[in-house]
């Protein structure tokens, strides 16, 4: 006898369901129960085996829809839910529908703004600090999370980009979402992997920052895959990109710098009791010191020069761009970033956290600080290219910073070059209508291109495709100088064979191939 019964798991009021006959109970008591004493399927069976201590296993009811068996309602309910795929063709097309999640539907289905372009949508969102949310996702289908964020990279770079010209500084994560399976137990979850928060400003490299987030995602996806054993990635859904509002804590009294920042020499910190230290370091950028640089008594006192009207101590980075107006002063604030890398704690310069609109004859570079408590400070930078080198160069010798991108040149030509037509600006040239003179003598107008190279269009006659193969002889080498930059030779290539491959592009008989092995290969 075949058993056909309603799937009612969706019904109102219903909580729990008998896995043998389908019948709903609002309950645990009830279904208890009727499993022990009255249920039909179960005791119909119970009495034509005769007594068992074992669970009576039913391989006779069917899914409607694609007409699978199954021992027990349970396991019938899970696959319409999960796997049934002649079910959900039937259904409207959602993101993630069908699906049985651990993870809150919300955050699947959150609802379309607007589609920017083939595969990228805008999301709403709900934080109070989300600036957008953007969803990526891929026509192709893909099992690898490095593959999938290289295919989504230019995209989300581009939104990068956008969001700087309008923010200067903002914090980003990612969340990668995947359709997991345990194939033997027709199970199916989504699951997500997330990053943490990274500050993004003018001068971050992004290449950098993907990799880690990929180095981030893929090691928990493992982790996952570890720990919960049996459970295999079907494909990547989708990533998530959150751009976050950055505003650090406004800056107030003294704190003292981290010890590698404070050998390089190349900031001064102001030993403030008020909640002045950004009024103090533009003063000490000012005025000279007539004592210890580090004490605000070295300094007239800022109001006799600096105008603070409308502007509340400590000061806002937001707050800044209205100082400058009032001041005829342009500033630009950079911060410090740790990480952990090779055993040890690095701390690298990031920023501008702001960027000056309009560079004037009295600039100043600050430097904000933070403790573990959230409190922040901000400190005059004397020398960036001093404070930034090491980080941008392991050679000696001085480089010249961009204080807007923190890009570093060699000679101060170039980075002026750089600072009038490149950092943060597109330069375009339009050629003008002037007369120039052409390779064969002719004066034509520079806005007017032509054609000339006819000979680039002709096929050459003869191409030669050459190769060398080489074995590596070691070589004894002196030990490394500490001091300085040393260059090891390791090893010598000794050429043992050849091949070249001649190809007329007119005759195929004058084409032929060569090859050689032996010594004298070059």
């Amino acid at each position: 006898m075949t058993i056909w019964l309603p799937d009612v798991s969706d019904a109102p009021g219903v909580t729990m369901q008998c896995e043998y006959c389908n019948k709903a109970f609002s309950n645990k008591y009830s279904l208890t129960r009727h499993v022990r004493e009255y249920c039909p399927v179960l005791h119909h069976r119970l009495c034509s085996e005769g007594p068992s201590n074992k669970k009576p296993k039913l391989d006779n009811i069917i899914c409607q829809h694609c007409g699978k068996k199954f021992s027990t309602m349970f396991n019938l309910n899970r696959h319409i839910q999960n796997n049934c795929f002649v079910f959900k063709k039937s259904q409207p097309s959602t993101s993630g529908a069908g699906y049985s999640s651990s993870l809150n539907r919300k955050r699947v289905n959150q609802a379309v703004i607007e589609t920017l372009e083939d595969g990228v949508t805008k999301l709403q969102h709900a934080f109070k600090n989300r600036i957008a949310t953007y969803r990526f996702n891929s026509p192709k289908t893909h099992i690898d999370y490095k593959i999938f964020m290289d295919e989504a990279r230019p995209k989300i770079e581009n939104i990068i980009i956008k969001y700087l010209q309008e923010h200067t500084t903002f914090k980003i994560n990612f969340e990668v979402f995947g359709l997991y399976v345990i194939p033997e137990k027709e199970m199916s979850d989504i699951k997500s992997f997330n990053t943490k928060n990274k500050v993004v400003t003018q001068s971050t490299d992004l290449q950098k920052m993907f990799e880690e987030f990929i180095e981030e995602m893929t090691s928990q996806a493992s982790e996952f895959q570890m720990k919960d054993s049996g459970w295999t990635l079907k494909h990547i859904m989708f990533l998530d990109v959150n751009i976050n509002k950055f505003t650090p804590m406004s800056a107030a009294t003294y704190i003292k710098l981290p010890r590698c920042v404070e050998n390089k020499k190349a900031v001064l910190n102001i030993q403030n009791k008020d909640n002045a230290c950004f009024a103090w370091a533009i003063n000490a950028a000012i005025f000279s010191a007539n004592s210890n640089p580090t004490q605000t008594s070295s300094y007239p006192h800022y109001d006799t020069l600096l105008n603070f009207t409308g502007i509340d101590f400590p000061v806002k980075l937001k707050d800044i761009t209205k100082f400058e107006e009032m001041n005829n002063i342009s500033v630009n604030v950079f911060g410090l970033e740790s990480e952990f890398k090779d055993g040890k704690t690095v701390t690298e310069v990031v920023g501008p956290l702001h960027f000056t609109k309009c560079r004037k004859p009295t600039h100043v570079n600050l430097l904000l600080v933070s403790d573990d408590s959230g409190n922040n400070h901000y400190c005059l930078i004397k020398n960036l290219s001093k404070l930034v080198s090491k980080q941008k160069s392991l050679h000696d010798g001085a480089l010249h910073i961009c204080d807007g991108c923190l890009q570093s040149f060699r000679k101060i030509e170039i980075l002026k070059a750089h600072q009038d037509n490149d950092c943060n600006h597109v330069c375009v040239k339009i050629p003008s209508t002037d007369l120039k003179i052409n390779k064969y003598g002719e004066s034509i107008p520079e806005n007017i291109l032509k054609f000339v190279n006819f000979e680039k269009q002709l096929p050459v006659p003869f191409v030669i495709y050459a190769d060398f193969e080489s074995l590596l002889k070691p070589l004894h080498h002196n030990e490394p100088c500490n001091n300085n930059s040393f260059t090891v030779k390791v090893s010598e290539h000794q050429p043992y064979s050849f091949a070249f491959y001649l190809k007329c592009t007119f005759d195929d008989r004058y084409s032929k191939f060569e090859i050689y092995r032996g010594p004298d290969a070059a």
